[in-house]
């Protein structure tokens, strides 16, 4: 009976810890914490702002029943991450954190960046997520015509530019160089694609006008470029003709013309096709060159 008896109270005292009896048997659980509110400032910034990267603050509410929130979590879709210690007050369970960090400007684009927080324990947080903005820049950094060089210097401010060309020159290619990758442009109409970087148009005689116009992604700036192009029409080519031609034959011509005109026909073949040719070339030395 006795050792009935001992069998009954060694059950009984392993039924009263597993029930947690007394409170002696509790296990203490920590909780993960929480987060809410989450506010970038600025949550929109330029392109290379802040010499290609921009301070932004992030500001986030944390519940933490243990007080021992111990860093900030983020990525940005951008392919950036980061994490911030951070240090909640304590016996504070609900507690306003700001952070800050820096986020590159030298790409426009709308980013996600995604944050939560880790314990001492390193349990996380949910996530919130939120866009950051990155405006584009509808500047060219370079812009120029294969016949050569404008009569201006390139400036990304100025944008009236104008050249001059030959008559034999039908066309030129149009360089350009993006100051933001992802800007759009548009030359004369037509739409280049996002990594062409020249296109070609057409001259007519006299003035041309060809339009470049850049368009900034996530934003409503736009810069029209304008080159006038003074394409010599073909009257100037035939006179730039004439004045070579004249100064290489220079002594042949006045030695022609200096003679009297009877002169010139003195020596007039005897044949019919002879004599014909022979007229055609005195006739031809004998008077100036028309001029178209």
């Amino acid at each position: 009976m006795d050792l009935t008896k001992i069998w009954l109270c060694c059950v009984a005292i392993v039924l009263s810890a597993c029930s947690g009896g007394g409170g002696n048997g509790a296990v203490s659980t920590n909780v993960a914490p929480s987060i809410s509110a989450l506010d970038f400032s600025p949550a929109v910034v330029a392109f290379m702002s802040g010499d290609g990267a921009a301070t932004i603050e992030v500001q986030l509410l944390v519940v933490d029943p243990e007080s021992d929130v111990m860093a900030v979590h983020l990525e940005i879709s951008n392919g950036s991450s980061l994490t911030v210690p951070v240090q909640m007050t304590a016996n504070v369970t609900s507690e306003t954190l700001s952070v800050l960090f820096d986020l590159a400007t030298d790409i426009s684009g709308v980013f996600t960046a995604e944050v939560w927080v880790v314990d001492r324990t390193n349990k996380g947080s949910n996530h919130l997520s939120s866009a950051l903005t990155v405006q584009g820049s509808s500047e060219l950094s370079s812009l120029s015509l294969s016949s050569g060089p404008f009569e201006q210097i390139f400036d990304p401010d100025m944008t009236l530019y104008s050249s001059g060309v030959g008559f034999l020159t039908s066309s030129v290619d149009v360089f350009i160089e993006r100051q933001d990758a992802n800007a759009s442009v548009i030359v004369n109409s037509q739409l280049l694609d996002s990594i062409a970087t020249h296109v070609q148009v057409s001259l007519d005689e006299g003035d041309n006008f060809i339009s470049v116009d850049v368009t900034a992604l996530n934003s409503e700036s736009t810069r029209s470029y304008l080159i006038e192009v003074a394409r010599d029409p073909l009257q100037a080519l035939a006179q730039r003709a004439y004045i070579k031609g004249s100064s290489s034959g220079e002594n042949i011509a006045s030695d022609c013309l200096s003679q009297p005109i009877a002169t010139r026909w003195q020596s007039v073949p005897a044949t019919p096709v002879a004599r014909r040719e022979s007229m055609v070339m005195s006739w031809t030395l004998a008077r100036p060159m028309l001029v178209l």
